[in-house]
């Protein structure tokens, strides 16, 4: 809720010099902190294996994309 009270990403866009990096940097920090809190909270044993599946896959897509805008 905080983060619709305060539109962080309206100042990224506008300072950013590499804007697809910081949108996959956002993406990741947004997937590992909502994976590491249903870990620490205990409801990761809720996850099906199509959603970890998914979230492996993402995970290996952003490495990829990396790659390739390094490159």
């Amino acid at each position: 809720m905080v983060g619709a009270l305060c539109p962080l990403w309206a100042f990224v866009s506008v300072v950013s010099r590499n804007l697809m990096w910081d949108g996959m940097l956002y993406d990741s920090i947004l997937v590992i902190t909502f994976v590491s809190t249903m870990m620490y909270l205990g409801d990761d044993s809720k996850l099906q294996w199509q959603q970890w599946l998914g979230l492996i896959l993402a995970t290996i897509g952003m490495i990829l994309m990396k790659i390739h805008f390094k490159n």
